[in-house]
């Protein structure tokens, strides 16, 4: 069991960094308004 509750504390903790990155990011494209054209932004 506990190994089980180890890798779920992981993979938790990895998409909460994950989340922050891509915070972070559309923070930045915030910023960065208007974007160009042609550039196209996917999350």
């Amino acid at each position: 069991m506990s190994c089980i509750k180890i890798k779920k504390a992981q993979i938790n903790k990895a998409a909460g960094s994950m989340n922050a990155d891509i915070k972070e990011g559309s923070e930045l494209l915030t910023k960065l308004q208007p974007p160009p054209q042609n550039l196209h932004w996917t999350i």
